[in-house]
């Protein structure tokens, strides 16, 4: 039984190794002629980006603190903060452009 399975796996890989070669030889004649077909030429910007990469592109995903702020609404918070924490101090570090 041993000497069948050995026989087996022996046969199954030389097999193996043999295709392969021809798998290459198909998915390069595949490449070449998906390359040399001419494509139709799209009419807006937007149109021949869904077609390239055939899906749609994802909206990019909406960062929010662990308080609930949006970035927009902690940069608005931020910006009132130093208003307010700056006032009659000097134009320097973080109250540079703050002070009045």
């Amino acid at each position: 039984m041993l000497a069948f399975t050995r026989w087996l796996m022996v046969s199954l890989c030389v097999l193996c190794l043999t295709l392969l070669p021809m798998q290459a030889d198909a998915q390069s004649k595949a490449r070449t002629e998906s390359q040399t077909q001419p494509q139709a030429q799209p009419q807006t910007r937007a149109k021949t980006r869904t077609k390239a990469r055939g899906a749609r592109l994802k909206a990019a995903p909406t960062v929010t603190y662990a308080d609930g702020q949006t970035v927009t609404q902690r940069q608005r918070s931020e910006e009132i903060r130093l208003r307010r924490e700056c006032k009659g101090r000097p134009n320097a570090g973080a109250c540079l452009g703050y002070t009045r």
